[in-house]
């Protein structure tokens, strides 16, 4: 796997790994539309906050709709390298 950081560029295989089920949150299924809308309305904005060494995006909201802490958050891509079956991973690694 290589690490990579967000850019604007990785948008279109992220929203595609969205409209095809995947969800940042095993837990809150709505996550992946949630993040579709955050996309829609500032992509720019959206990806900044990906990068997150210092925990500045806001507060994780849990299932029942309480909201705590969000630790700092590296995210990272790994894509297969056959483009006739790529797949995207995408995974928080806490610090």
């Amino acid at each position: 796997m290589k690490l990579l950081k967000p850019t604007i560029d990785h948008i279109p295989a992220y929203l595609s790994a969205l409209g095809r089920g995947w969800s940042p949150d095993n837990l809150r299924p709505e996550a992946a539309q949630e993040q579709t809308a955050a996309i829609s309305k500032d992509a720019i904005s959206f990806v900044s906050k990906l990068d997150d060494p210092t925990a500045q995006a806001g507060p994780i909201i849990l299932p029942d709709g309480s909201k705590v802490s969000r630790f700092s958050t590296i995210w990272g891509k790994a894509l297969q390298a056959r483009p006739d079956r790529a797949q995207i991973w995408c995974s928080a690694l806490m610090k």
